[in-house]
Protein backbone atom coordinates (compact mmCIF):
# COMPACT_ATOMS: atom_id res chain seq x y z
CA UNK A 1 0.00 0.00 0.00
CA UNK A 2 2.80 2.42 0.85
CA UNK A 3 4.36 1.73 -2.54
CA UNK A 4 1.15 2.79 -4.31
CA UNK A 5 0.91 5.90 -2.15
CA UNK A 6 4.47 6.88 -3.09
CA UNK A 7 3.73 6.06 -6.75
CA UNK A 8 0.74 8.43 -6.75
CA UNK A 9 2.72 11.17 -5.04
CA UNK A 10 5.57 10.82 -7.54
CA UNK A 11 3.16 11.05 -10.49
CA UNK A 12 1.90 14.45 -9.29
CA UNK A 13 5.16 16.06 -8.26
CA UNK A 14 4.77 15.06 -4.59
CA UNK A 15 1.78 17.36 -4.14
CA UNK A 16 -0.34 15.66 -1.44
CA UNK A 17 -3.55 17.53 -2.36
CA UNK A 18 -3.38 16.48 -5.99
CA UNK A 19 -2.37 12.95 -4.98
CA UNK A 20 -5.38 12.77 -2.66
CA UNK A 21 -7.67 13.88 -5.48
CA UNK A 22 -6.12 11.32 -7.82
CA UNK A 23 -6.49 8.58 -5.19
CA UNK A 24 -10.18 9.45 -4.70
CA UNK A 25 -10.79 9.46 -8.44
CA UNK A 26 -8.97 6.16 -9.00
CA UNK A 27 -10.82 4.52 -6.11
CA UNK A 28 -14.25 5.70 -7.26
CA UNK A 29 -13.72 4.96 -10.95
CA UNK A 30 -12.20 1.55 -10.27
CA UNK A 31 -15.10 0.56 -8.02
CA UNK A 32 -17.59 1.58 -10.70
CA UNK A 33 -15.60 -0.35 -13.33
CA UNK A 34 -15.54 -3.47 -11.14
CA UNK A 35 -19.30 -3.27 -10.51
CA UNK A 36 -19.94 -2.85 -14.23
CA UNK A 37 -17.46 -5.63 -15.06
CA UNK A 38 -19.22 -8.07 -12.73
CA UNK A 39 -22.61 -7.22 -14.20
CA UNK A 40 -21.31 -7.63 -17.76
CA UNK A 41 -19.79 -11.03 -16.86
CA UNK A 42 -23.05 -12.16 -15.27
CA UNK A 43 -24.98 -11.10 -18.37
CA UNK A 44 -22.33 -12.57 -20.72
CA UNK A 45 -21.80 -9.27 -22.54
CA UNK A 46 -18.25 -10.08 -23.57
CA UNK A 47 -17.57 -6.89 -25.55
CA UNK A 48 -18.36 -4.89 -22.41
CA UNK A 49 -16.25 -7.22 -20.26
CA UNK A 50 -13.36 -6.56 -22.62
CA UNK A 51 -13.95 -2.79 -22.40
CA UNK A 52 -13.90 -2.84 -18.58
CA UNK A 53 -10.83 -5.07 -18.58
CA UNK A 54 -9.14 -2.43 -20.71
CA UNK A 55 -10.15 0.35 -18.31
CA UNK A 56 -8.80 -1.70 -15.41
CA UNK A 57 -5.63 -2.28 -17.45
CA UNK A 58 -5.17 1.50 -17.70
CA UNK A 59 -5.49 1.85 -13.92
CA UNK A 60 -3.01 -0.99 -13.37
CA UNK A 61 -0.54 0.63 -15.77
CA UNK A 62 -0.86 3.99 -14.04
CA UNK A 63 -0.16 2.37 -10.68
CA UNK A 64 2.70 0.23 -11.94
CA UNK A 65 0.94 -3.06 -11.13
CA UNK A 66 2.78 -5.26 -13.60
CA UNK A 67 1.14 -8.58 -12.70
CA UNK A 68 -2.34 -7.09 -13.07
CA UNK A 69 -1.34 -5.50 -16.38
CA UNK A 70 -0.31 -8.94 -17.68
CA UNK A 71 -3.54 -10.50 -16.42
CA UNK A 72 -5.66 -7.76 -18.03
CA UNK A 73 -3.88 -8.30 -21.34
CA UNK A 74 -4.55 -12.04 -21.13
CA UNK A 75 -8.24 -11.38 -20.41
CA UNK A 76 -8.51 -8.96 -23.33
CA UNK A 77 -6.81 -11.44 -25.66
CA UNK A 78 -8.94 -14.35 -24.56
CA UNK A 79 -12.14 -12.35 -24.89
CA UNK A 80 -11.13 -11.43 -28.44
CA UNK A 81 -10.78 -15.16 -29.19
CA UNK A 82 -14.03 -16.23 -27.46
CA UNK A 83 -12.35 -18.81 -25.24
CA UNK A 84 -15.26 -20.79 -23.70
CA UNK A 85 -14.04 -22.74 -20.64
CA UNK A 86 -10.64 -21.07 -20.75
CA UNK A 87 -12.40 -17.71 -20.58
CA UNK A 88 -14.43 -18.82 -17.56
CA UNK A 89 -11.31 -20.04 -15.73
CA UNK A 90 -9.33 -16.90 -16.49
CA UNK A 91 -12.18 -14.65 -15.35
CA UNK A 92 -12.45 -16.76 -12.20
CA UNK A 93 -8.81 -15.91 -11.48
CA UNK A 94 -9.08 -12.30 -12.69
CA UNK A 95 -12.08 -11.05 -10.71
CA UNK A 96 -10.61 -11.58 -7.19
CA UNK A 97 -7.42 -9.75 -8.20
CA UNK A 98 -9.42 -6.82 -9.55
CA UNK A 99 -11.56 -6.74 -6.41
CA UNK A 100 -8.43 -6.81 -4.26
CA UNK A 101 -7.17 -3.72 -6.08
CA UNK A 102 -10.42 -2.00 -5.07
CA UNK A 103 -9.68 -2.68 -1.41
CA UNK A 104 -6.09 -1.46 -1.80
CA UNK A 105 -7.16 1.73 -3.58
CA UNK A 106 -9.62 2.47 -0.79
CA UNK A 107 -6.89 2.06 1.84
CA UNK A 108 -4.49 4.24 -0.15
CA UNK A 109 -7.17 6.92 -0.54
CA UNK A 110 -7.62 6.98 3.24
CA UNK A 111 -3.91 7.74 3.77
CA UNK A 112 -4.29 11.20 2.24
Amino acid sequence: MEVLRRELLAKVGNDPDIAAELARSLDQNHREDVDDLLLAIKQERWAEVKRYAHRILNTAQLLGCGALVELCLRVEGLLAEDGGQARAKLLEDYVPVVQNLSAILERVRRTF
